[in-house]
């Protein structure tokens, strides 16, 4: 301290009182002027890693909830898809049967089966005591060639019964076709409600004619719309699979009749999820593909702009003969609208008094589309809630940080400013005459050499009269010959640079082709491996729906023609159970070669779940190799493109071990690190020699391909008996 004062009183002594006070004054406003910029630095950075978290959460809420919203129509579509696959079973079933009509029409499966007419409507039906209920009204008797269809049909009872049996969902199945005939499940003994054929014929129903080729030339399997059931089934729908005979012709349907009530009790009961937090912020809605609702809570109908009219039905909350498309609110019209030209959508429209959320899904067996709304306050209020504890610990950082750089900053203002000023000035004073005396030095050490230069110049003259060199000009100095040298050299290196010049131009032409000509060759590249993966996920789609639905139909027909054929017949009855077994192997070998060529987990679930399924399945056929799989900081799922890069690659990896490595253990770990996944593969093999690779290496050169397609990198790395190590890292941080 008493060094500091004597600093002061001597600055003081040198400069004066006034300069003293100006000084001390300057300093003074520029402490003021870093204390306001401290603070308003610690208000921005504070602002700027807030409002960055929160947008951050926001993106992350928004993909969660998207997510959930996915997941929740998955599962309620994964019910409509099994009900639709035993429809189309049922429905080829049938068709088998009636091909086979000369085998299985001689005979019902139920010997004591006999249909009377009922007197007031002329419908003929079995007993109610009977399991499956028959109908017959296509005729005022019944002929030889409708009683072997009937027999031939009695032969499915069993598969509708199982298909109610299997499917909690199911109310009832049927058989009806073409010449009036209907094979029912549970047998209610509807005759005796029904009227006369000539004011009512079932085959006039909307779920009748939807599958017949005029409506469905595609001859899938169509959902009816919904309708109110009876006997206290709530809201119901049926699943209509066409059947047609070898030749082509329209016979008849297979139908499914389900209830939704369960699914609609699913969604009812989303809004009561959080009571106490936004006031019903949360709920859910089915709409069909046209707009039209099918479930939708009562609460929220006026919030989307539909009024009611008269009584409310039974049913409010969950029946509407009423569309989206009629809403007064012009943004619910145009979602309406979006809904059909796009499967998945999340849309933001103005409800009541805050913005809410819309995550839209089609589900792919009906078509129709599940909503799930959600109030965009209160995924904000989430949101800061969430961040509240990490906005505090950050604003506390800043505030800590900046506060130390101005005190670091004031010390060196105040050191730097009592520093004495004439010791800085005798140092650069120092170091200038230093530098002077050491460059007049070398001015006269270059002085000397050039009188010695003159001196040997002149002794080597040539004198007067010398025959040799009579006219030889002899210059005065040497100045003269370095001045020459000089031009000449100057010339020589303008010539060289304009060479260079013209070589650098066409060096840079040469580049920028050879650029453009790299980038068409990766695009089309990327082009080739796009399309061979839309080959390969068609493929895959054709062999799982056609020869899938065909195998199915195919095993269920030879497992009831095994269990038809007595015990007398064994050769016959072990052939057909040999037959039985292809067809399960034939089955067992087109899921595989579907799965190989684009497995569905990895569109449904994403990638770790079908790494972790295809290393099982590995294993099962392997013994001798043992992998490790680890996945490690994935919160949320990549694109489909970065998921399907990185599963080619495992693949590929997979089969080089296999067929080249000799490996025991293999290793394999992705990992998220923000903005990048890093998928590394190694093992323990035989390796290669990594500089004669390009001979033989099209797989490795198709990862390559692959992942620069994706603007990411990778790395092989191998060596003869110590394994081969492949690492890609990808950038994934602008997918959502």
């Amino acid at each position: 301290m008493i060094t500091v004062i004597l600093i002061f009183k001597r600055i003081r002594s040198k400069i004066g009182l006034k300069l003293m006070a100006v000084f001390s004054l300057s300093l003074m406003l520029l402490m003021f002027f870093l204390l306001y910029a401290g603070k308003w630095l610690i208000t921005e950075l504070s602002d700027f890693h807030i409002a960055k978290n929160q947008a951050h959460m926001m993106d992350h809420a928004y993909e969660s909830l998207s997510g959930l919203a996915r997941e929740k129509t998955l599962r309620y579509n994964s019910t409509f898809q099994r009900i639709a696959a035993s429809s189309s079973l049922l429905a080829k079933q049938a068709g088998f049967f009636l091909d086979h009509i000369s085998l299985y029409g001689n005979t019902p499966l139920n010997p004591n089966e006999n249909l009377r007419v009922y007197p007031p409507n002329g419908i003929f039906s079995n007993s109610a005591f009977e399991v499956t209920m028959v109908n017959y009204w296509g005729g005022t008797e019944i002929s030889p060639e409708i009683s072997a269809e009937l027999n031939a049909l009695s032969h499915a009872d069993p598969l509708i019964i199982e298909a109610k049996k299997i499917h909690p969902e199911c109310v009832a199945s049927h058989i009806i076709t073409e010449s009036g005939i209907r094979r029912y499940f549970p047998n209610v003994h509807a005759v005796i409600e029904l009227p006369r054929p000539e004011a009512y014929d079932m085959r006039n129903e909307g779920f009748y004619e939807m599958a017949n080729p005029e409506n469905n030339p595609a001859r899938k399997t169509v959902w009816s719309r919904v309708y109110q059931g009876y006997e206290g089934n709530g809201l119901m729908t049926t699943a209509s699979a066409p059947v047609y005979d070898k030749m082509g012709q329209y016979l008849g349907i297979a139908g499914i009749d389900i209830t939704l009530d369960k699914i609609s009790n699913h969604i009812l009961n989303d809004k009561k999820l959080n009571p106490q937090r936004e006031a019903r912020s949360l709920f859910s809605f089915i709409t069909d593909n046209t707009g039209r609702i099918i479930i939708f809570p009562l609460a929220y109908l006026k919030m989307f702009g539909l009024e009611t009219e008269g009584d409310v039905p039974e049913h409010s909350e969950i029946f509407f003969e009423k569309s989206l498309a009629d809403s007064s609110i012009p943004e619910i019209r145009k979602m309406a609208g979006a809904m059909i030209a796009r499967d998945r959508q999340t849309v933001r429209v103005p409800l009541g008094e805050h913005p809410h959320v819309v995550f839209l899904n089609t589900m792919p067996s009906t078509g129709w589309c599940v909503g799930m709304v959600l109030s965009e306050k209160a995924i904000l209020t989430s949101v800061r809630e969430s961040l509240m504890p990490l906005n505090s610990v950050i604003r506390r950082t800043i505030i800590g940080f900046v506060s130390i750089t101005l005190l670091l900053l004031f010390l060196l203002i105040v050191v730097s400013s009592v520093f004495p000023v004439k010791c800085l000035i005798t140092y650069l004073n120092k170091r200038y005459l230093k530098f002077r005396d050491e460059l007049m030095e070398s001015y006269l050490q270059m002085q000397e050499d050039l009188e010695d230069d003159d001196l040997e110049l002149g002794e080597n003259l040539p004198m007067e009269g010398d025959p040799e060199k009579p006219d030889a000009e002899i210059p005065r100095d040497k100045t003269g010959v370095l001045a020459n040298s000089y031009n000449k050299m100057v010339e020589t290196l303008q010539k060289l640079n304009e060479l260079e010049k013209e070589h650098s131009v066409e060096l840079q032409k040469e580049i920028a082709e050879r650029k453009r000509a790299e980038q068409e060759i990766r695009h089309l590249s990327s082009q080739l491996i796009n399309i061979g993966e839309e080959g390969k996920k068609e493929l895959a789609q054709d062999l799982h729906d056609e020869f899938g639905q065909t195998l199915a139909a195919l095993h269920m027909g030879a497992e009831t023609l095994l269990n038809a054929i007595p015990e007398e017949m064994s050769m016959h009855k072990q052939g057909m159970g040999e037959l039985v077994g292809l067809v399960e192997n034939l089955g067992d070998k087109i899921r595989s070669i579907s799965s190989d060529l684009r497995p569905d987990l990895l569109d449904d679930l994403g990638l770790v779940p079908t790494l972790e399924w295809y290393i099982k399945e590995f294993l099962e056929q392997r013994q001798d190799i043992q992998i490790n799989f680890q996945a490690v900081g994935l919160r949320r799922r990549f694109s489909s493109e970065i998921e399907l890069v990185l599963y080619r690659i495992f693949q590929e990896s997979l089969n080089n071990i296999v067929k080249h490595a000799k490996a025991g253990q293999v290793s394999v770990t992705l990992t998220y690190s923000h903005p990048n996944a890093i998928f590394v593969i190694t093992d323990d093999g035989v390796g290669f020699d990594e500089h004669t690779r390009g001979r033989d290496g099209i797989g490795l050169l198709g990862m390559r391909e692959r992942v620069v397609s994706v603007n990411g990198r990778i790395n092989i790395r191998s060596a003869k008996e110590k394994g081969t190590s492949i690492r890609v890292e990808v950038p994934v941080v602008s997918d959502i």
